[in-house]
């Protein structure tokens, strides 16, 4: 053998050592990563919601609907408003405030069977769709402030069951009397209700709502395993580098 053969044999050989060390070192950060990203689905698991209602226990669970009326059908929330000469509104009032503080963000379902004087549940964007909480049991906050979300409804149509995620950061706050920031409406959530509305006279509407959830931010313990994980991580490309 040449000695320019005998150099490009040992050079393919320690090319062949380098991809084989890599695979190893790439198999060994994945067991990690996949190990560490199964015990921190976990511990979100473990970490419930601060609120929910998903009415599988075949009640209203304390929600009513303004001028009309709810039902529990199977296991969703009907509500209807019928020949009433005001807003759709859906509501709940909890005779022991909960206290939201420490949320990130509220999860529910929604679906529109009917409403008249629209084609579908889009246009209410040309109108009025909102979910509000406050600390009093008037609707638009009464002598309290208000925490509110205008709902996005491009291209829901009717018989769609449409999930919405609304930012606890991104709410519209409304200051009033007693609640000079939103953390006083937080930590004492008397009243709920969600607002939808056109330029008719009358709402002839039904729909279903369902898995309302308040989602609080990632636990320090879930933070602190993933911080964890990324150091060691690093640890060991850095030593498999040298």
């Amino acid at each position: 053998m040449s000695k320019q053969q005998q150099v490009q044999t040992h050079h393919g050989s320690r090319v062949q050592s380098t991809f084989r060390q890599l695979k190893e070192c790439s198999c060994r950060n994945l067991r990690m990563v996949t190990g560490v990203l199964v015990i921190a689905v976990a511990v979100g698991e473990m970490q419930a919601a601060i609120t929910t209602y998903d009415f599988n226990d075949g009640t209203v669970q304390g929600w009513g609907a303004g001028a009309g009326s709810v039902a529990n059908e199977n296991n969703q929330l009907r509500f209807t408003n019928e020949n009433k000469s005001v807003a759709v509104q859906l509501m709940q009032f909890n005779p022991t405030p909960d206290n939201w503080s420490g949320a990130r963000e509220i999860t529910f379902d929604l679906e529109f069977t009917s409403y008249d004087g629209i084609s579908a549940p889009s246009e209410l964007t040309n109108h009025y769709a909102a979910f509000r909480i406050s600390r009093s049991d008037g609707i638009m906050g009464g002598d309290y402030g208000t925490l509110s979300w205008n709902l996005d409804v491009a291209g829901w149509d009717f018989n769609e069951k449409r999930s919405f995620t609304l930012n606890i950061a991104d709410a519209n706050f409304t200051p009033y009397g007693n609640d000079p920031s939103r953390d006083g409406i937080l930590q004492d959530v008397y009243a709920m209700s969600f607002t939808f509305e056109t330029n008719s006279d009358t709402a002839n509407a039904s729909g279903l709502f369902d898995n309302f959830s308040v989602v609080p931010e990632p636990s320090t313990l879930l933070l602190g395993m993933l911080g964890l994980a990324g150091c060691a991580l690093v640890r060991r490309r850095s030593r498999s580098i040298s």
